[in-house]
């Protein structure tokens, strides 16, 4: 039969074999073929010399018919020419495969290195695909040089951007190590090749900022996902970090006690961490529940799995510039308890730190957990954004927290 696209989207495994090919008689020697599970592939049938072959052209549902049947005139010119199109395309695959470009190893290095070994891995792979591929991802990986390597990097301190610079240096020779440990290449090509200094960043949100973000974040702002949305203000709401944010599950949080746990495994520091949430964030919860459609907390709007942390900052940076990123908001947290009165063993234990007034000595033996004192840090971090909005001067409004009960 003559194909078509619809026909070969309804066609369907019919008798005892195992499959069943059915001949696109608009291409000479092309077949559908449809296995017993429901799988459906191209093949093509040609002869060269005595022999008739069969050589597979992939997975319908990737390759449409237009496409398999360019491919499979393009196989009849090799054939003409005396040579095995599928002989050659196998050995094209074996030496793509022995050296990959960039980008494939790239995606190799997502799965088998990034994902199973960083909760961080959505930053490496929002890394690679915004800043490293579109400069090197074409080169295939055993011919990228520190020259290749330099030139992607001033391209991106060119812009501006010497700490995303250092990020992306980061990610990249880590990607280039696990090819030398995987075989792919003998030596990485970053020896030599330094980070740019990095200021310290003391960027904080300003009152008028921190308005404009609530106001683009409410429920009938377009243009950002609900999710995204809902993560923005929970990071406004928490001080959390943003990973911890974009990949909370359901089970971490419990509206009864209004508390959100993150465990150790999920945690910067590996140390539990227990975050009051506040009348504020419980509504962002609420409003998360509208949205549930399996266990995250704040569900990807398209596919599987749960917003991302790239897709946070694009959204943060649309509503504020480009100059800002997600960590501000937690600064600007940070300084806003400061601002409130709260104390500084307080602000650290709201944030997760283990350092400063918790490092050391302190920190072993002091093993208050500040529950209390948390939540009416954030009770009034909350009031507070909420009279921002209102338009009302909320900074001297500071709440009397609970005395100390430390252990001795």
């Amino acid at each position: 039969m003559k194909l078509t696209a619809k026909a070969v989207e309804k066609l369907r495994h019919e008798g005892a074999l195992h499959f069943r090919d059915i001949k696109d008689d608009g291409t000479p020697g092309l077949y559908l073929r449809i296995l017993a599970s429901g799988e459906k592939r191209w093949i093509m049938r040609y002869k060269l010399g005595p022999k008739t072959r069969i050589g597979t052209f992939g997975d319908a549902s990737k390759i449409g018919l237009a496409d398999a049947r360019a491919k499979a005139f393009a196989w009849h010119t090799i054939i003409r020419e005396g040579r095995d199109p599928a002989s050659e395309e196998r050995r094209k695959t074996a030496a793509e495969r022995r050296l990959p470009s960039v980008t494939a190893f790239a995606g190799e290095y997502i799965e088998r290195h990034a994902k199973p070994n960083k909760r961080s891995w959505h930053e490496d792979e929002r890394l690679l695909r915004h800043d490293v591929l579109p400069v090197i991802g074409d080169l295939r990986i055993d011919t990228v040089g520190r020259r290749d390597i330099v030139l992607l990097l001033d391209s991106i301190r060119d812009r501006g951007a010497a700490v995303l610079a250092n990020r992306a240096l980061a990610v990249t020779r880590r990607m280039f190590a696990f090819a030398v440990e995987r075989g792919v290449i003998e030596a990485s090509p970053f020896a030599g090749v330094r980070a740019s200094r990095e200021t310290p960043r003391a960027r904080t949100l300003s009152d008028d900022e921190l308005q404009r973000l609530w106001a683009a974040t409410a429920s009938a702002s377009p243009g950002i996902e609900p999710a995204t949305r809902l993560a923005l203000r929970l990071l406004l709401l928490t001080g959390a970090r943003a990973g911890e944010v974009c990949g909370a599950p359901w089970d971490e949080i419990s509206t009864e006690a209004a508390e959100w746990v993150i465990p150790g495994e999920r945690t910067k520091n590996g140390r539990e961490h227990r975050i009051p949430l506040s009348d504020a964030a419980m509504e962002i919860v609420q409003e998360a529940a509208a949205l549930r459609q399996g266990d995250w907390l704040l569900p990807a709007a398209r596919g599987a799995g749960h917003v991302t942390t790239g897709g946070v900052l694009e959204a943060v940076q649309r509503v504020i510039g480009s100059g800002v990123t997600v960590h501000d908001i937690r600064r600007s947290v940070a300084t806003g308890l400061q601002r409130l009165g709260i104390r500084l063993e307080v602000t650290e234990a709201v944030l997760n730190h283990v350092s400063g007034t918790r490092a050391g000595v302190v920190g072993i033996y002091q093993r208050h957990d500040w529950r209390a004192e948390k939540r009416a840090a954030l009770d009034a971090w909350a009031r507070h954004i909420l009279a921002l909005v209102a338009g009302e001067a909320a900074g001297g409004n500071v709440v009397p927290l609970p005395p100390s009960r430390a252990a001795g």
